[in-house]
């Protein structure tokens, strides 16, 4: 099983963005990508790499400030709706991520399987049917119509990671192990014995 992790860089107010720090503490059978916190580029260098890697899952991580739970994010809505400016200066408000394409496109990997695992590990997760309006649901929209348009098998979807901060109870380490948990629960090989 092949499995693709991507996480972003920093952005306005935030300074160091967990999803993208937690990447190289990652098991080395997982590819990893750093977007930046741009639509149109973030977008692509994502289905690129889908595209030339052809992972059977992808994983995208996003950062949501003020939350003490990972974010299993259920969908991703055909929609930018925030006024705060990528790391190019563009706003999107209101606007499609795709024109034309479907309202909403949802979460193709195993989230109660996920859930449970990372609760029997002791990590606090949640599930949740908004994934914003900013650069992550737009990435994550554009990244599940571009699987489907080209008929790729590739698993997909969105986990918004805590802050780490004291107050969260969030590490980088903490937060490389509920991933890296994560991918083990989503790898179905037979075990070798």
């Amino acid at each position: 099983m092949t499995v693709l992790v991507a996480g972003f860089g920093p952005f306005v107010g935030v300074r160091q963005n967990p999803s993208g720090e937690v990447l190289p503490l990652l098991s080395r059978e997982v590819s990893t990508v750093l977007l930046p916190v741009e639509y149109d580029r973030a977008t692509l260098r994502l289905c690129q790499r889908i595209e030339s890697e052809k992972p059977d899952i992808a994983i995208l991580l996003g950062v949501a400030e003020g939350e003490r739970a990972l974010r299993l994010e259920t969908v991703a809505k055909n929609l930018d709706d925030a006024p705060v400016p990528d790391n190019v200066g563009i706003v999107h408000v209101g606007v499609e991520a795709v024109p034309g394409a479907a309202p909403l496109y949802r979460s193709t990997l195993p989230l109660r399987r996920l859930e449970r695992a990372l609760r029997w590990a002791g990590f606090p997760v949640t599930q949740s049917a908004d994934a914003g309006g900013y650069v992550c649901n737009h990435v994550f929209f554009t990244m599940r119509h571009f699987i489907e348009e080209r008929g790729l098998a590739t698993r997909s979807g969105l986990i918004h990671v805590p802050a780490t901060r004291e107050e969260t109870g969030w590490t980088i380490r903490r937060l490389a192990d509920a991933v890296n948990r994560c991918v083990a629960t989503l790898d179905t090989r037979p075990s070798q014995t």
